[in-house]
């Protein structure tokens, strides 16, 4: 019995828990979901699926955005007197209490259960949005072929580079000693220009193999 992939997509975690897809992105801006751990998987927006499970049914009714905006509202009402109690005055020497930072997506309900001002938390999730906006861009450049994995393009160049010294090398091998026997520039020229023209076919022949194999793996092949 195999066992199942331990990365997939949003919209195969969203099947998996039985939910939609929108709550897959709330959960995921919240940090109830866990990333691939694999650098590759992660920048193709995969998740580690049964990890994401366990800690999706761990946090359950802990939304982090409700939980904020019950202690900011909390925070800023003023308390209720005991009735016919007056109201405490606050000391004199009492230092107005500043709102934190907005606390990062991934931290637990303990930690962002921190009063946050209202413009800040706007500001966070206007940059949570424009973020997982051009997340999605990228995901799309890289399925239609538009953007390309750097680590494919390093492995591809590498081994076109050293396919084109073998080509070269051979070429040396084959004349270089007809080459030191002719005196004229023209007649080495004439040696020279078909073995480098099938070299430079061979080059371009490996140049469309290399985008082959590099598109095959973030898009349709061409």
């Amino acid at each position: 019995m195999t066992s199942p992939r331990p990365y997939g997509t949003q919209a195969e975690l969203a099947r998996r828990l039985g939910v939609n897809r929108s709550t897959v992105n709330r959960a995921l801006a919240a940090g109830r979901l866990v990333p691939a751990a694999d650098a590759t998987a992660a920048a193709h927006g995969l998740l580690d699926i049964e990890a994401s499970v366990a800690r999706f049914a761990a946090t359950r009714g802990h939304r982090v955005d409700l939980v904020d905006r019950h202690a900011a509202t909390r925070a800023t009402a003023p308390s209720t007197p005991a009735h016919g109690a007056a109201a405490p005055e606050a000391p004199a020497d009492t230092a107005p209490v500043v709102p934190g930072p907005p606390a990062p997506a991934h931290a637990p309900a303990a930690l962002a259960a921190a009063p946050v001002a209202a413009g800040a938390r706007a500001a966070l999730k206007g940059q949570i949005l424009a973020a997982e906006n051009a997340k999605t861009k990228i995901e799309i450049a890289l399925k239609r072929g538009l953007r390309l994995l750097v680590d494919d393009i390093g492995r591809e160049s590498h081994g076109l580079g050293a396919r084109l010294h073998d080509h070269l090398q051979r070429v040396v091998d084959q004349l270089a000693a007809r080459l030191a026997a002719v005196p004229s520039a023209s007649e080495r020229a004439r040696l020279l220009h078909p073995e480098m023209h099938r070299v430079g076919r061979a080059f371009d022949a490996g140049l469309i193999d290399a985008l082959r194999a590099i598109r095959s793996t973030t898009g349709p092949r061409p």
